[in-house]
């Protein structure tokens, strides 16, 4: 990211059509709280709070996939803790 924070590449198999589904999912999946965003022709962009930190997901068609993006410094923080979260979601 060019604001010098970590990204999470979050997966690869989500179409564009299906976006928005996947945000309502991974909010609840991660306990998280949508703030604001929603979907443009070119992209969608919702900013979320985890653990009192503001993120970005981003799905947009020059990115691999959508990713977990920190708004400041305090959410990239807690980036390696929300990543390790998303690892025990997806282990069985």
């Amino acid at each position: 990211m060019a604001s010098g924070n970590r990204a999470i590449l979050l997966t690869r198999k989500v179409a564009w059509e299906s976006f928005e589904e996947f945000v309502g999912l991974l909010v609840k999946h991660l306990g998280a709280r949508v703030i604001g965003g929603g979907m443009t022709s070119v992209e969608g962009i919702w900013e979320i709070e985890i653990d009192g930190q503001r993120f970005w997901l981003v799905c947009d068609d020059w990115l691999d996939g959508p990713t977990l993006e920190p708004c400041d410094s305090d959410a990239n923080s807690i980036v390696e803790k929300v990543y390790a979260r998303l690892v025990e979601i997806r282990s069985p």
